[in-house]
């Protein structure tokens, strides 16, 4: 730290720091035990940290003191002992491939997930699981988290996890009406009254049926030989379709 010891920093920031790098390990020794049985014990840590605080009358900063510096306070911190059986019990483990991790949410800010990490939170299900408890994140995280952006980059994220896939495109007859029925996977995702929402030939079609294999349109003027489609399927997928009829 002598290339930061002018630098003032604050012990809640220190800590937090801390406790990110200890479940990182923590969470290797994890993924390690699968391969290899883990037969020793992590030991007590005495951390002492040689500083110098200081009071503005809200908030106590501490600069460390230089190699040889005298006159400084000393911080001590104690990190307790882990065996094995613990590392096993208690630790949830890393984010697995099947789960959407912070890290892999590019609009995310850095800072945010940097905040939600050092409260636990490393993937969308934990984020989940701390909501269904009924947890409110401003109230022991540092960044005013802006839900409404938070939950926009999630489902961004989780869309391009699952893109849409049209593998088939067919006009019918449904209930007496022509229709464009579209096949594929991963179509209409979200429960929300808003999409999909379509347009054929420039003119707003009808959504007589969607889910995610399927999704009828009604056209409100007749085909051409040649029909151009545009659809959203919600905030995040959108597709442009020629339909050749």
């Amino acid at each position: 730290m002598a290339d930061g010891a002018g630098v003032a920093w604050n012990l809640e920031s220190f800590v937090d720091s801390l406790i990110v790098e200890l479940d990182s390990v923590q969470n290797r020794l994890a993924v390690k035990g699968l391969t290899r049985p883990l037969t020793y014990m992590v030991k007590d840590v005495d951390v002492d940290l040689q500083v110098f605080p200081d009071y503005d009358g809200r908030r106590v900063k501490f600069r460390t003191a230089r190699a040889g510096e005298p006159g400084a306070s000393k911080i001590s911190l104690q990190l307790g002992s882990i065996s094995d059986r613990q590392i096993r019990e208690a630790t949830r483990g890393p984010v697995t491939t099947e789960e959407l991790s912070l890290d892999s949410i590019e609009e995310l800010d850095e800072d945010v997930k940097a905040d939600l990490k050092a409260i636990g939170v490393s993937s969308v299900s934990d984020l989940e699981r701390v909501e269904r408890r009924g947890v409110d994140l401003r109230s022991v995280s540092k960044k005013r988290i802006d839900y409404g952006a938070l939950a926009s980059a999630i489902n961004k994220a989780k869309r391009r996890q699952s893109p849409p896939q049209v593998t088939r495109a067919q006009t019918m007859t449904v209930s007496g009406r022509p229709c464009i029925v579209l096949h594929g996977r991963n179509l209409s995702l979200q429960d929300d009254p808003r999409f999909p929402y379509a347009h054929i030939d420039g003119s707003p079609a009808q959504v007589a049926d969607a889910d995610a294999t399927r999704v009828a349109l009604v056209p409100s003027r007749p085909l051409s030989a040649t029909s151009r489609l545009r659809m959203a399927l919600d905030p995040y997928a959108i597709l442009s379709l020629n339909i050749r009829t």
